[in-house]
């Protein structure tokens, strides 16, 4: 059935720092009303900006990663869904460069992602979660070429993917 997702006005009577929501659905030849309170967890970009968290959100154990910028580009981030337990994991691409992770996914206890960094180009990463524990799983295709992933198939805690390394063409590669 068709629904509606739509913010109350700002007027509607609710804490600092949340906002409301309405739900409506519609069932046969009702509609059901249901309200509720979204309590915003953490503003990454202070002020105006436009945190723009993206893609979609990847649990890891108690850990859910996602994409978001602070105003110095589009970074990894997590969150255990409290403000001090959501941050940047890492500037991979530093500065004001964004490194735009990209397609998250859980491989065991452990998260898989591409990224662009400057001296690698767009290529495979993985992060436990801790600055030191997010890295560059291999430089695919050298020379600024870009990994190229043309599927991936998780099982357990191995990710088989297809990538071009630039000499070779497509081939299956173990994480």
């Amino acid at each position: 059935p068709p629904t509606l997702l739509e913010r109350l006005a700002d007027t509607a009577p609710v804490a600092a720092g949340s906002l409301m929501w309405m739900f409506m659905a519609a069932v046969g030849v009702g509609a059901i009303v249901v309200f509720i309170l979204l309590k915003l967890v953490k503003d990454t970009w202070l002020g105006a900006g436009d945190s723009d968290p993206a893609g979609d959100f990847v649990r890891v154990g108690p850990t859910f990663f996602f994409q978001a910028t602070d105003g110095l580009g589009s970074e990894l981030w997590k969150t255990d869904g409290t403000r001090a337990g959501t941050r940047r994991v890492r500037d991979i691409y530093p500065g004001s460069n964004e490194s735009n992770p990209a397609y998250l996914r859980r491989v065991g206890d452990i998260l898989n992602f591409e990224a662009l960094d400057a001296s690698h180009g767009y290529e495979l990463w993985r992060s436990n979660g801790t600055f030191g524990g997010t890295r560059l799983i291999k430089d695919m295709n050298p020379n600024l070429g870009n990994f190229g992933l043309d599927g991936d198939l998780v099982m357990g805690n191995v990710e088989i993917v297809i990538s071009d390394d630039g000499t070779h063409g497509a081939e299956l590669y173990r994480t």
